[in-house]
């Protein structure tokens, strides 16, 4: 073999050697700097680009530790990816679900047909219990997921949080209107549904403050929280409306309810006091109305006891004015 030959032969060799082994330390270097920067898990480029470092030093032996972790993290990074992606998806339909939740009176002042809760129809338009539910147990299931592998999960529990308060406030807003309508409903029935009122506007005024502070300090898209937050306004709204409502009828329950205890107890003249006052109380709040029947016969033993009480006045006069001749 001429000696030139050989020369080349050499140095192609030497040039394939000194070629590979800066293949290697490019890759190993590339591969390296990758797993030492802190990945974001939704980051298409990260996860494409430690991909491609991990293919281009997996021929080489000496970086078979690398390339391990290198792949780990890469599947780690599109496991993450996948269930945010997941995650972000029940987001976005919880807030195409609840986008739609407004109160039934339209703005030219005519009134649609509202949403049934617990077989009560309230004034609330888009807002269906079943459907709720159904997104509430899906989110939860999304977080749960998230959770396991470190997907943030702040704002769709904030989310959970508002759908589970609108959830609340529509039952017991359906409890007190439930209550209203009966005539008497019983004053320890109606205070029961004020109070699990006041709880579910309480929940709300919670959740909507706590959206705020994530819509300002908060990064990324916040649809579905203001949405949720809109149909949370509208609840506020319908509660606020029944309590004014609600603690009004209180008084007159109140007040039928010792009306009534007058009538029973109230029945020597001593008691005639006592028996208007009940009297005046019921017709100042308007009990009357409730419970005509009560209202009727505490009026009636009123007069019997009023012409009573006139009759032994005279009485007592007609009997001190005889011991007064006959002294």
């Amino acid at each position: 073999m001429p000696v030139l030959t050989l020369c080349c032969i050499v140095c192609w060799a030497y040039l394939q050697v000194a070629d590979a082994a800066a293949r290697e330390l490019s890759a190993g270097t590339r591969l390296r700097s990758l797993l030492n920067t802190r990945p974001v898990p939704t980051s298409t480029d990260y996860v494409a680009a430690l991909a491609d470092a991990t293919a281009a030093a997996r021929p080489f032996s000496s970086l078979a530790a690398e390339v391990a972790v290198g792949q780990a993290l890469h599947d780690q990074c599109c496991q993450k990816a996948a269930v945010a992606s997941r995650l972000q998806g029940v987001v976005a339909q919880a807030a195409q679900l609840t986008c739609h939740v407004t109160c039934s009176s339209s703005s030219t002042g005519s009134e649609q047909p509202g949403c049934i809760v617990n077989g009560v129809e309230l004034p609330v338009l888009g807002f269906d219990v079943d459907s709720w539910c159904r997104c509430v147990a899906m989110l939860e299931s999304a977080v749960e997921e998230a959770k396991d592998v470190n997907v943030s999960i702040v704002k769709a529990r904030k989310l959970v949080k508002e759908l589970n308060a609108q959830l609340a406030a529509a039952e017991a807003a359906a409890l007190l209107q439930s209550c209203l309508a009966k005539r008497p409903c019983g004053s320890a029935a109606l205070r029961a549904a004020i109070s699990k009122a006041e709880a579910a506007a309480a929940g709300l005024s919670g959740t909507a403050a706590s959206s705020s502070s994530t819509s300002v300090s908060g990064s990324g898209s916040t649809a579905g929280i203001s949405c949720a937050s809109s149909g949370c306004a509208v609840f506020s709204e319908l509660l606020l409306q029944q309590l004014q409502v609600a603690k009004k009828r209180l008084d007159v329950e109140r007040a039928a309810e010792a009306l009534h205890k007058a009538v029973l107890v109230h029945r020597s003249l001593a008691d005639l006091p006592k028996l208007e006052a009940s009297i005046l109380n019921a017709r100042k709040v308007g009990a009357e109305e409730l419970c005509p029947g009560d209202y009727k016969e505490a009026s009636e033993l009123r007069a019997r006891m009023t012409a009573a009480a006139r009759v032994k006045q005279q009485l007592d006069a007609a009997v001190k004015a005889l011991a007064t001749a006959t002294a």
